[in-house]
């Protein structure tokens, strides 16, 4: 993941800059997809900063989000544009107090491959029927673990943080007590599946390589570990292995259907 320069933080806040592109359209829904301006978003009212009311800056004025459509997908995109794994929940009616001033988006639907909340579908800028008792919050993994390239926010090829770099696991030993830390540490609930990447994607292109990095092989988990790197494995960056033996896992989410 691209490191961010974060502006400097007050006690309930988190911030981060991001310039984007002005660019506007209608789509065949009649949805305005904007794509585009500089803008910040920031998370308030939480007991840390990996969580809070999610508010975006516009014009030079703070507004927040309202809840309608918001889930996990959404709020995967908020948290990985503030430079945490994923998101580990999407709350909504206000849980870290109500916002002042505009509520900016409303009907937010992402796909789960923005850059930034301002690229997933929405109404408009300002154009919403809501009240700040609907302002939308997020709370996002502080997990040095993610989920990467999956259909989903709760699946995908797994990747693991070290030294300032993403790295992928070898899929030697792979089991679905290996793949139940990961999800637990991702606040995804139980794992449901345990594969490869040449099993997940059946098809698996050289160009999907996204890190170069394989950070970790052998890994033996009992499956009552905090988190992957509790787990007996080779040393850090010692394998013998390529991506295309990288290591997947599908999470339950907690409970939620997973077919939708």
């Amino acid at each position: 993941m691209t490191s961010r320069n974060i502006p400097e933080k007050h006690p309930g806040e988190t911030s981060i800059l991001g310039i984007l592109f002005v660019i506007s359209k209608v789509d065949d829904d009649d949805d305005i997809l904007i794509s585009s301006f500089q803008a910040s978003v920031r998370l308030v009212g939480g007991s840390t900063p990996s969580e809070g009311r999610v508010e975006i800056l516009h014009a030079g004025r703070w507004g927040t989000i309202c809840d309608d459509s918001w889930d996990l997908v959404d709020a995967n995109i908020v948290c990985m544009s503030l430079g945490y794994a994923n998101s580990v929940a999407a709350l909504r009616n206000a849980p870290f107090g109500e916002g002042t001033g505009d509520i900016l988006l409303d009907g937010v639907e992402c796909y789960g491959n923005e850059s930034s909340i301002l690229d997933c579908r929405h109404g408009g800028i300002g154009i919403q029927d809501c009240h700040h008792d609907e302002d939308a919050g997020v709370r996002c993994s502080t997990s040095a673990v993610r989920l990467v390239d999956g259909k989903y926010p709760w699946e995908g090829r797994v990747e693991v943080f070290n030294d300032g770099a993403w790295g992928t696991v070898c899929r030697d030993n792979w089991d679905i007590d290996d793949a139940e830390v990961v999800c637990r540490s991702l606040g995804l609930g139980e794992a449901i599946e345990a594969t490869t990447v040449m099993d997940y994607y059946q098809d698996y292109p050289d160009d999907a390589e996204v890190v170069d990095d394989i950070f970790l092989d052998e890994v033996q988990c009992v499956g009552n570990e905090s988190i992957l790197l509790d787990c007996p494995h080779s040393a850090l960056g010692v394998h013998d292995c390529n991506h295309s033996q990288d290591a997947t896992v599908t999470c339950n989410t907690g409970g939620k259907d997973n077919s939708l």
